[in-house]
């Protein structure tokens, strides 16, 4: 079938009003192209951004457990070097409350010392009534003190303002001990801390204060020990 002329021009110009012009087609290839960009750059910075979460998190978690192990590491060690020293006063108020004599006390002390490794010194003071109308106190102070390898103890009588002797037999009064602010010990001169306990022992039915255990722990054993751990 030959095609007329005319017939030929119509179809041209129907295939020619179907075509989009060049401008039109190159707008809507740009559209399409930052259309393309923008998701792709919308999945990129989304699993970025869920990458980087996930890496923080897991970040801060490995920090927070470093924390946490590092301070029950320093917590753990200063209760064991308070414990220490705690054990020195206890094993003297022991043998007070068993009623050993002052040479008994002395080995006592000699041994707890010894066996300690941050106390450097402990001090036992037993109450002595110099008289019922009197104010005063005649106390024996055993202090024992390391000094170059070994305890050195010596014994002397003070006279203290005497309190009450007798105590309410309450579960607070019993267990009270306390550890002092910090002072500059009279000896060495270094900074320290005393752990301070009364004594009790049972006469005559009542829980009676016969005296004070102290037992003292350089501060620089808190510092040496938090420095090894850092």
């Amino acid at each position: 079938m030959v095609l007329e002329p005319e017939q030929t021009l119509v179809g041209n110009t129907a295939r020619e009003s179907i075509q989009l012009p060049a401008r039109v087609r190159l707008g809507l290839a740009t559209r399409l192209s930052l259309a393309l960009v923008s998701a792709v750059a919308f999945v990129f910075i989304t699993a970025f951004y869920y990458d980087y979460r996930q890496s923080h998190q897991h970040m801060l978690g490995n920090v927070n457990a470093a924390i946490a192990g590092l301070s029950s590491a320093i917590i753990g060690n200063l209760q064991g070097i308070l414990a220490d020293v705690t054990d020195v006063a206890s094993e003297l108020a022991q043998a007070v409350e068993q009623g050993k004599d002052i040479e008994a006390l002395r080995a006592v002390a000699v041994d707890a010392i010894m066996d300690s490794s941050y106390c450097n010194m402990a001090m036992v003071t037993l109450d002595s009534q110099s008289g019922a109308a009197s104010s005063q106190t005649q106390a024996q102070r055993l202090n024992c003190r390391y000094w170059h390898s070994k305890v050195v103890c010596n014994m002397t009588r003070t006279a203290v303002n005497r309190e009450p002797m007798v105590q309410a037999p309450s579960s607070k009064a019993l267990k009270q001990a306390v550890w002092s602010e910090p002072f500059l010990d009279a000896n060495s001169g270094e900074a320290v801390s005393a752990y301070i306990a009364s004594i009790y022992r049972m006469e005559d039915g009542a829980r009676v204060k016969v005296g004070v255990v102290s037992a003292e722990l350089p501060l620089s054993s808190l510092a040496a020990a938090i420095q090894r751990l850092r």
